[in-house]
């Protein structure tokens, strides 16, 4: 993204408020949405990024995630796909993980919404933005290299370590939070854009679509996991 693009700012409510150009976003520390793609190949590790040292935040670090800012107007989804594809070459379905508040001495105040993305193919790095590509475990980064890590990233990084494994979507799974139960029926032959639908049936029996992705946000044992907003900030305690 260059100095000149026109970024979208948010109001503390996380609603739209204005545009401006980046490099004025970045000198004044205006409040700004942003995306985070955790990738993760089979063996569990992460994609870490060797920042440019020409970036205008967190120069020369280590990012643990691909995204960025969004542009004005843009929706989180479709910014999310076109800074995975332009940092890494990447092309694949992403697992929302939820959204969280960054902001502190550096300038990087941001709503932030995350993504997994499992990848085992080649990686195209954009040359412009990335000096170098390591894989590295969680376990690694959080050992002997997470002061080289950038805030941001390492918030996403454990918004990923602290979700609870999702239940596998299936016919006949019953999902409930102690007001409300739904058990799976079948499949829907239509999609809400990249999500998929289910047909599910209530406790009193009303049927309804609802998304896969809604459906992942509860755990096996029925009890809900957490409301999609997290407002996480400061270090990896």
């Amino acid at each position: 993204m260059s100095a000149t693009e026109l970024v979208q700012l948010v109001d503390d409510c996380n609603r739209p408020i204005a545009t401006v150009p980046r490099h004025v976003m970045r000198t004044h520390k205006l409040l700004h949405r942003a995306t985070y793609i955790i990738v993760v190949n089979k063996n569990g590790e992460l994609c870490v990024q060797h920042r440019s040292k020409n970036k205008d935040y967190c120069p020369g670090m280590l990012d643990l995630a691909a995204g960025g800012v969004v542009t004005a107007g843009e929706p989180y989804l479709l910014s999310a796909r076109r800074e995975l594809q332009e940092e890494l070459g990447i092309d694949a379905p992403l697992t929302e993980l939820g959204e969280f508040y960054t902001g502190g001495d550096d300038g990087g105040r941001a709503y932030g919404r995350a993504w997994l993305c499992q990848w085992d193919g080649p990686i195209t790095a954009q040359a412009e933005e990335i000096d170098a590509i390591e894989w590295l475990t969680p376990a690694d980064i959080l050992s002997h290299r997470k002061m080289q890590a950038t805030p941001d990233s390492l918030l996403a990084l454990r918004l990923w370590l602290e979700k609870p494994r999702a239940p596998v979507c299936a016919a006949g799974a019953v999902l409930a939070d102690g007001q409300q139960q739904w058990q799976l029926l079948e499949l829907a032959p239509s999609r809400l854009l990249d999500d998929t639908l289910w047909l599910v049936a209530g406790r009193d029996g009303r049927k309804q679509l609802l998304t896969e992705n809604f459906l992942r946000s509860f755990i096996s044992d029925g009890l809900f996991v957490r409301p999609r907003f997290r407002s996480l900030s400061g270090d990896m305690a």
